[in-house]
């Protein structure tokens, strides 16, 4: 480990140092974050589609009940 007093020693020189630091950390995070948000609204957009699916066909079979119980209904 005989390096890492020069690299302490490069850090306490270099100003810039810790803000590149911060800056790519938040760059990580916010990439993640990114990666999530795409996940999840291609879930909702996903779950969307399943529910207007599940509210026709219930539509469909509700008004298929209502003619097979009345068949006077379409008079």
């Amino acid at each position: 480990m005989s390096h890492v007093p020069f690299i302490r020693f490069f850090r306490a020189r270099d100003p810039d140092y810790e803000a590149r630091r911060l800056k790519r950390r938040f760059a990580a995070i916010w990439h993640e974050y990114e990666r999530a948000m795409r996940r999840r609204r291609g879930m909702s957009q996903g779950g969307f589609v399943v529910a207007v699916a599940l509210i026709a066909f219930g539509s469909f079979v509700a008004c298929a009940g209502l003619l097979l119980a009345f068949p006077g209904l379409l008079r």
